[in-house]
């Protein structure tokens, strides 16, 4: 028996989706390998992926533009 409710959400995608304000959708994923001491130091951080994008986009000198943070968004 399948869960849920019987024919499922014809809103679902529509009026439920994530948007951001992002010029670029983040939807490419890499993986390194690291200590565990090194993961769980860095998660202690509540903005940990955001450094660490800006991070390797300046060691490999990529142009990246980081989220606008909530002062800089415009009120339109």
């Amino acid at each position: 028996m399948g869960r849920g409710r019987p024919g499922g959400n014809p809103d679902f995608g529509k009026s439920l989706s994530f948007r951001t304000e992002r010029n670029e959708p983040l939807s490419a994923l890499i993986t390194i390998r690291v200590s565990e001491r090194f993961r769980d130091r860095i998660k202690q951080d509540p903005n940990w992926a955001e450094k660490a994008r800006q991070v390797l986009a300046e060691a490999f000198g990529i142009d990246y533009e980081p989220f606008p943070k909530p002062s800089e968004q415009s009120d339109v």
